[in-house]
């Protein structure tokens, strides 16, 4: 097989490997954010609101996870093919 083709599809797999994992830490943090508010002391209907309101921030906090990993994933392939080419 040639390097290339390899090459290749190493880096398929790896973003296909990372799929759904902004969704994992988005909703990690919500939960978080939604266990605090539950221990406040209002009343329920204002917690479900504020629930509802955390709830939100669900699908924005994704999209910039998600553009933080593919930051990090560029820059680590790069600082990789960098040092590639210097043993080389």
């Amino acid at each position: 097989m040639e390097q290339k083709i390899l090459d290749g599809l190493k880096r398929e797999l790896a973003v296909k490997a990372k799929n759904g994992l902004d969704f994992i830490g988005a909703a990690a943090i919500i939960w978080i954010g939604i266990g605090w508010v539950w221990t406040l002391s209002f009343s329920s209907y204002n917690k479900s609101v504020f629930t509802f309101i955390i709830g939100g921030f669900m699908l924005p906090l994704a999209w910039m996870m998600s553009l933080a990993l593919i930051l990090l994933a560029v820059w680590l392939f790069m600082s990789y093919q960098k040092r590639k080419t210097q043993t080389a």
